[in-house]
């Protein structure tokens, strides 16, 4: 099946790129002190899957126990376990989505609260320097805890007025609303006129609740006049308002106390996969995955739960694959496809550190799909490789990351023939290619 990747394929919206939700290790509880081999596993992987962005949440009672403003305790067990994760984010300028799980003692809309947490900010970013932190989306899914749109927008206002007071517009961009999507304040408030001016990206949560709209290709009809109504028609200069999912998940068949057992086995990887290609090729500017690990939270939803079940789980591979080979800056293509079970995107990258082709395939039929894939332009090294995400084939290092299955020559006209096995993910990239696994 021939795939003719032109200029017309171009998505005109900022590519953010995929992230991953990662908070300090304390299963809701007590931090976890974790070993330095637990955080040199935890690094290791990161390492590879190199994510575009981080949104990390936090409790106000980690520093700020008594609910008193002015009375911090920046040094607290709590705080001490997850200025690790803050640490390696810096050290790799991965740019971090700051949050809080809720708005208590003070509400979202009060001065309590955009003082409080404006001072936290000034602290992380002035003293510790995390000057990363480039984003703040208040309080986690809104709509489950205030009664309608227009109590959030009051507040949103009032901790943007806050953020230019103490100095930090300019440092961090406050995002939202941060909603669990089902509500309506995405697709029927006055979110795009009244926030647009406050906002530095809409951003949202998406779990994708049945069982076959991600496999039927749904899931990009569903997001692409959303992300219209957002930001707009796609612009020459790509200069739109970036629209993130601070998170997203396969939510079908969860069971009981919010836990997703579906995250240990194959078939979570492939949707996955589909989920994040269609989103991108709707105009997504970034998503990120809930999430990194069950100790987290006590509950299963991420890669591994590095101090109970520490192996890698299978989507590890297909979701650290993406991330890494189609990161941030890159511009994005959405090639037609030959085929309804055929979902696939592309990315040209230009950077000082690499410049070349990444494309990514999901193939959802019953049946290997042989495609050929024709480039724009040969730029970056002839020699590409193919990684396979499989249910019987996805080689990995002794580490569990992921090695190329094959490396091809570009052929003459600059194409590349590449074969994608039933209801599996295949990445074919010249960049990264000393990558040997070692």
């Amino acid at each position: 099946m021939p795939v003719t990747i032109t200029s017309q394929d171009v998505i005109k919206r900022p590519w953010t790129g995929l992230g991953i939700g990662w908070d300090a290790e304390t299963k809701d509880s007590d931090p976890i002190k974790l070993t330095d081999d637990q955080w040199q596993t935890l690094f290791r992987r990161m390492d590879y899957m190199h994510p575009a962005w981080i949104r990390s949440m936090i409790d106000i009672s980690w520093f700020c126990p008594d609910g008193r403003v002015g009375s911090y305790n920046f040094a607290s067990p709590t705080m001490q376990a997850w200025y690790p994760i803050l640490d390696y984010t810096k050290s790799h300028h991965i740019p971090i989505m700051l949050g809080t799980w809720g708005d208590q003692p003070w509400g979202f809309h009060s001065q309590g609260y955009a003082t409080a947490l404006t001072d936290l900010l000034q602290y992380l970013i002035h003293e510790r320097g995390y000057t990363n932190i480039h984003f703040f989306n208040g309080p986690n899914e809104p709509d489950s805890r205030l009664p309608d749109f227009e109590t959030w927008w009051n507040g949103a206002s009032y901790f943007q007025s806050m953020l230019a007071q103490r100095g930090l517009k300019d440092q961090v961009s406050l995002v939202g609303p941060d909603t669990s999507w089902t509500n309506g304040w995405i697709t029927e408030s006055d979110l795009p006129s009244k926030a647009s001016s406050i906002l530095g990206a809409y951003e949202w949560h998406y779990y994708e609740r049945t069982c076959c709209n991600i496999r039927d290709g749904q899931v990009e009809n569903y997001l692409r006049p959303i992300v219209e109504r957002l930001a707009g028609p796609e612009q020459p200069d790509a200069k739109t308002k970036q629209v993130l999912l601070g998170e997203m998940g396969w939510g079908y068949q969860m069971g009981p106390g919010d836990n997703q057992f579906q995250v240990k086995g194959y078939q979570y990887g492939v949707e996955m996969a589909d989920f994040a290609l269609q989103a991108t090729r709707a105009g997504i500017s970034g998503a990120a995955a809930w999430n990194l690990d069950d100790a987290m939270h006590n509950k299963t939803w991420g890669m591994w739960n590095i101090t109970d079940e520490p192996d890698i789980r299978p989507w590890f591979y297909s979701w650290a694959l993406l991330s890494r080979y189609f990161p941030s800056g890159a511009t994005l293509y959405r090639p037609n496809s030959p085929a309804p079970t055929l979902r696939l995107i592309a990315a040209q990258v230009h950077s000082p550190q690499q410049t070349g082709w990444s494309i990514a395939l999901v193939n959802r039929g019953d049946a290997t799909a042989n495609v050929k894939l024709k480039l724009p332009d040969a730029s970056g090294q002839q020699l590409f490789s193919s990684y396979v995400y499989s249910d019987k084939f996805r080689p990995s290092n002794l580490y569990g990351l992921p090695l190329p299955a094959a490396r091809t020559p570009l052929q003459a006209g600059n194409s590349v023939d590449v074969q994608v096995p039933a209801n599996s993910l295949l990445v074919v990239s010249n960049l990264d290619q000393d990558w040997t696994g070692e």
